[in-house]
């Protein structure tokens, strides 16, 4: 996805919390705006995950995915809050850190 993209879907929702639905509204996002997506073969790229333990199920999460449509203009990029709380500058890269629930709300 290129920055121009990502403006014209207004990024991911704020709206997701714990596992499933996030990858859906993203998908969403792209049909509303007509944009395609390729898969890249796996002689293109490949993706690789961290080990992780998974967050609980989002119960909610069809729920959240029925009022994608309704809010993908005003949940995302545009309506972000976080609070930047270190920037530290690497030779090859610059890792920031970000309170990405600054206003204390449950999650």
């Amino acid at each position: 996805m290129t920055p121009t993209h990502y403006v014209l879907i207004n990024g991911y929702s704020n709206s997701y919390w714990d596992w499933g639905g996030e990858d859906d509204d993203l998908y969403i996002r792209f049909t509303m705006n007509n944009l395609q997506i390729y898969r890249a073969r796996n002689t293109t790229g490949v993706y690789a995950h961290t080990k992780h333990t998974r967050n609980k199920i989002n119960i909610y999460r069809y729920i959240d995915l029925d009022k994608t449509k309704r809010r993908y203009k005003t949940d995302g990029l545009n309506s972000v809050a976080y609070k930047l709380v270190n920037i530290t500058k690497k030779k090859l890269f610059t890792h920031i850190l970000a309170d990405i629930n600054p206003y204390n709300f449950p999650l």
